[in-house]
């Protein structure tokens, strides 16, 4: 399963107007990156959903993001600690806030 920006009601499109949300709602947006439904995120899937979102530099960014994240170094993020870690990456990084509520 892909980004679809077509949908207002996607994530991505959540994203592009505000980049603000819960972290059930990047949870989410980070189970639909996972297009190969492995439950891990690979530096591929992560640059396609930067590329959806419009950011910069995608290469760089996805390359960065798992290099800083990927507690056990197996080169994806997988785990709520890595996940935890993206969402403070992503909101010092990317300008996407990930709140409590």
């Amino acid at each position: 399963m892909g980004i679809d920006n077509g949908n207002p009601g996607h994530f991505s499109s959540v994203l592009h107007s505000n980049k603000k949300m819960t972290a059930e709602e990047f949870d989410k947006w980070l189970d639909q990156i996972d297009s190969n439904g492995d439950g891990s995120i690979s530096r591929k899937e992560l640059h396609g959903a930067l590329k959806e979102l419009g950011l910069k530099w995608k290469t760089w960014k996805s390359w960065w993001a798992i290099k800083k994240v990927d507690l056990n170094h197996n080169k994806v993020i997988d785990g709520k600690a890595e996940r935890k870690l993206l969402y403070d990456y992503a909101a010092r990084y990317w300008g996407i806030i990930v709140t409590d509520n």
